[in-house]
Order: C-alpha cells, then structure tokens, then sequence
C-alpha cells in the first residue's frame, strides 16, 4: 500500500505516468474507495450523510464513465484500469490534502488563506489531470488538451449541479 502512495505522489510530482500503476481491478476498486470516502468527507456539511454519499458516487461514475470514452475514443481502452486508477488515487491524494482548506473555508476561518490555498490546490488538480491525460493518450499534446479540459469542466459542472461552486469540495 506504501508503494502505491509512493507511485501516486511520484504522477502527482509530474515525475511517473498512470502507466507506472499496476493494471489491477483491484487496485482500482481501492483507489476507487479512497476517493469516494475523500469525497464524502469533503462533501459532508454536517446535516446530510446521504446527500454526500450520493455526491461522492456520482463523481465515481463520472470518472469511471469519463476515462471509458476517453480512451475508447483514442483506441487505448487496455489503458483503463491504470488510468483512472491514477484519476482516482491522485485527487484522492489532493483532495485530502486540501480538506483542511476547504474545512477552513466553509467554516469562515482565515477565508483569504483559505481561498488561496484552495486555488493553489485546483491548479495542481488541473495541471495533474492533464499530466494523466497526456500519459494515457501518448504524446499528442492537443488532444490531450483537450481531453483534460473537457473532463475539468465536466467535473466542475458535475460539482456545481451538487450545490459547490468549486472543483475540489
């Protein structure tokens, strides 16, 4: 397990691919996990367990569903299990990195460095998911582009019809 947070940080670090991953449903199903229950974490506001459950869900099928056509679209779909693997592990990674800020954002604490922290943590979200989407396609630097930002604004509209303005929490 020590590993494969070692491997995460590594693609997170821009320094290994979603192809440095084992190709495992297991692994999947586990990053899979990891990601639903820092989501729920972030998602939970203290009223509505259920409401953050079914968040968190949606965002499992999103990426699953998403890294599905991506890859069937560019004819690398052997790809899939390590490449939304590494979806899920890395903003699993950084989104629990991030809780904190956004904890202190949602609470009103320190809201200007709250803010910034979070900005800073979308950025790194977006520029790793298109370190993964670059990885998954080959070196095809627009359409890869393209990809990432499609997914990123799916992602943030997926999270804006849920009630949050932003990508992260």
């Amino acid at each position: 397990m020590y590993e494969l947070i070692v491997r995460l940080f590594d693609i997170c670090r821009f320094k290994k691919g979603p192809e440095d991953l084992p190709y495992s449903l297991t692994m999947l199903k586990i990053l899979a996990a990891a990601f639903a229950a820092v989501r729920v974490l972030m998602h939970y506001r203290g009223d509505n367990v259920l409401g953050a459950v079914f968040e968190a869900a949606a965002e499992v099928g999103y990426i699953g569903l998403f890294s599905g056509v991506m890859l069937r679209a560019n004819r690398h779909l052997n790809r899939y299990y390590q490449v939304a693997g590494a979806f899920f592990g890395c903003f699993a990674l950084i989104g629990f990195i991030a809780w904190p800020a956004a904890a202190m954002l949602v609470t009103g604490q320190s809201g200007g460095l709250a803010f910034m922290l979070l900005l800073g943590f979308i950025v790194w979200l977006c520029a790793v998911t298109a370190h993964i989407v670059y990885h998954a396609l080959a070196p095809d630097v627009l359409v890869s582009l393209g990809w990432a930002l499609a997914f990123l604004v799916g992602f943030v509209l997926l999270s804006m019809s849920s009630g949050h303005v932003d990508g992260i929490g």
